[in-house]
């Protein structure tokens, strides 16, 4: 190695001449590299290039990772899109399947809707089409009625329409009323006017009415109208009470001891005083309210307010409200009024009334006689119709 570097040395040097200045240059700069060559151990000759290689692997496996790791992320990210647009799809389709649902449904709706509104104004029209028949049937049933009236059969027919309001009033009274004495009246009435006609057929509903009477007799008599006249009667006496108030003593009129010493006054004030404390006090008697002579329009206004409530539970049938309005009066006169006779007279006469019955505890009456007339005059109607037109009067 050394005589090469001498022969190139030499060479160099032989040649030299010939190079120009810039190529003097670099064969100065090689020659330096040269010399720091020759100066390097055989050692580090030989592990140089070996590092150079082994550094220039890592850099490639480096790059083949890099580029491995960004194509499967470029893969993944490709794949993920791909996915998100199928399920884009999907979701496309199964949304125009469920519009494409409501839509249907919404159809449906409005023609079942239509197909409703249809037989709602078909039944409208068929049950007006029902009145107007009832009602020209009624009309025409009215017309033959009053011809026949008119003819020799039916002179005394109209004591027949006369026994049916008598009974039709009589029912109406029960019903809303309640009202037995009258219903009691009309029925009488209804059957002397059937009795005039002398006709045996007419038997049947004259026993009726008896029977109607006789259970209509079994009822309690709650005089309703008699109940509210009795209280409105206590309402006008009841400014005539006196309330029974505590007069306190008047400190101006008492009388004072004059003339006397300091001393004996003191002891006649112990002496009052002791007697005060020892002295036994009964609490058997009635304790006397606090309440003034101008608080009297109070105590008025609230009997009154009782006494209108007492007529309501009259007209209402209830009873317990009834009870509980004679028992605050009962105590508002025993608690703040002299007991004199005007108070005791009010006093008698809402003991008398507690033990009256307003209850209602029926059932609504209907008068079997009502049903059986008007049978009878349908038949009676029908006979006559098929006696005089031929008219076959099972279509009527």
């Amino acid at each position: 190695m050394m005589s090469k570097n001498k022969k190139q040395s030499q060479n160099s040097e032989t040649e030299s001449p010939q190079i120009e200045p810039q190529e003097a240059v670099e064969t100065s700069s090689e020659a330096t590299e040269t010399e720091e060559a020759v100066l390097l151990e055989p050692e580090d000759i030989h592990q140089q290039p070996t590092a150079n290689k082994t550094s220039n692997k890592g850099v490639a496996v480096a790059i083949l990772f890099a580029l491995a790791a960004a194509g499967f992320s470029g893969w993944s990210y490709y794949q993920q899109q791909q996915a998100l647009e199928a399920q884009q799809v999907v979701a496309n389709k199964y949304q125009q399947s469920l519009d494409n649902a409501e839509q249907t449904i919404a159809d449906f709706a409005s023609q079942l809707q239509a197909r409703n509104t249809q037989i709602t104004t078909l039944n409208q029209q068929q049950q007006a089409i029902q009145q107007q028949q009832t009602q020209t049937l009624q009309q025409l049933a009215i017309a033959q009625d009053r011809i026949r009236l008119l003819t020799n059969q039916g002179k005394n027919e109209w004591l027949l329409e006369q026994a049916e309001y008598y009974l039709t009033l009589a029912q109406q009274k029960l019903l809303f009323e309640q009202d037995v004495q009258t219903s009691l009246a009309l029925l009488e009435e209804a059957d002397a006017s059937i009795n005039k006609m002398s006709d045996l057929r007419l038997n049947t509903i004259r026993e009726s009415i008896a029977n109607d009477r006789a259970h209509l007799l079994t009822l309690p008599k709650a005089d309703t109208a008699g109940l509210i006249n009795q209280l409105e009667a206590l309402r006008s006496q009841l400014y005539n009470l006196e309330p029974d108030t505590l007069k306190l003593p008047d400190l101006a009129e008492q009388k004072r001891p004059e003339g006397k010493e300091w001393f004996d006054k003191l002891m006649e004030t112990l002496g009052n005083l002791g007697d005060d404390w020892i002295r036994p006090h009964y609490h058997d008697q009635k304790v006397p309210n606090f309440l003034p002579q101008e608080h009297k329009g109070i105590l008025v206004a609230t009997l009154q307010l009782a006494l209108l409530q007492t007529q309501a539970a009259v007209m209402n049938h209830d009873q317990k409200l009834f009870d509980s309005r004679i028992v605050v009066m009962q105590q508002l006169l025993k608690d703040f009024y002299r007991l004199n006779e005007s108070a005791q007279a009010i006093s008698d006469e809402i003991t008398a009334l507690s033990q009256q019955s307003v209850e209602n505890t029926q059932e609504p009456i209907y008068l079997s006689s009502l049903n059986q007339l008007k049978q009878e005059k349908e038949a009676r109607r029908l006979e006559w119709l098929n006696a005089n037109s031929g008219v076959d009067t099972e279509e009527l």
